[in-house]
């Protein structure tokens, strides 16, 4: 008898721990482009095709920080596109898988802008692209940073 109980109980010992693992997340924060002396060329477009794996995450948090080299503010396009499976990528503005994100830096003073992008069951996100709209000033210091919490065990 007392077998008996210390197997049922080392089953339910380990059904327990098992069950523990799969609900646990993990929080991922890292620079995906960019850092101190990254430029982006004035009226000009920055091709990065960068892809973050987002299949663990329901939701994905980008930042991206700036300065423009002098005083003077113009409109920053960023693309993002998703894909089901990191190969083939969405296309049109009018999916939700192809986003345009519009930031406008403050002249020569640092400045960081987060958006936050629901994957919903989408596998990957691509930072397609940075495009600088201001015809004279070069964007500085330009870094891309993805924050999201992965599910451990699934």
């Amino acid at each position: 008898m007392k077998t008996i109980k210390a197997v049922f109980l080392g089953i339910i010992t380990l059904a327990a721990l098992t069950i523990a693992v799969q609900g646990q997340t993990r929080y991922v924060n890292e620079t995906v482009w960019g850092g101190a002396g990254t430029l982006i060329n004035a009226a000009f477009t920055t091709n990065l095709n960068l892809t973050i794996d987002c299949r663990k995450a329901e939701y994905v948090s980008l930042q991206l920080s700036m300065s423009h080299t002098a005083a003077g503010t113009d409109a920053q396009t960023v693309v993002l596109q998703k894909s089901n499976d990191g190969t083939t990528w969405a296309t049109s503005a009018d999916t939700q898988g192809y986003v345009s994100w519009i930031i406008t830096p403050a002249g020569a003073t640092p400045v960081s802008y987060i958006t936050n992008i629901t994957m919903g069951g989408v596998g990957y996100l691509r930072l397609t692209s940075i495009a600088n709209g201001h015809a004279t000033l070069l964007s500085s210091n330009v870094t891309v940073t993805a924050s999201r919490k992965i599910s451990v065990g699934d």
